[in-house]
């Protein structure tokens, strides 16, 4: 499969109709839900944090929509996910693995 992409460096925009969720099911193990939209933003955002030129970006928080005493605070995963995802890059050489 070969897929040519091309967005704006530190992209963090979201596709139309995504939908990204994610759970703690217990101490060992999260899950995350995404649509077809969620998952390309996802790959988009992990592609531009990989590439980016900018040694200041160099992570992506992704937190859950919020209800408390005053209102309701947007967030970037969706109503009913429970954790927060923090994805740190991290410039160091691991093994090599084939296919």
């Amino acid at each position: 499969m070969k897929i040519n992409i091309e967005f704006p460096d530190n992209d963090i925009c979201w596709e139309n109709n995504a939908v990204l969720r994610a759970y703690k099911c217990s101490k060992d193990l999260i899950s995350i839900e995404a649509n077809k939209a969620g998952l390309i933003s996802l790959a988009k955002h992990f592609l531009s944090l990989a590439y980016a030129t900018d040694k200041d970006f160099n992570h992506f928080h992704y937190w859950p929509e919020t209800k408390n005493e005053n209102g309701y605070m947007y967030g970037d995963l969706d109503e009913g996910s429970d954790v927060e995802i923090f994805i740190l890059r991290v410039d160091e050489v691991g093994f090599k693995k084939g296919c």
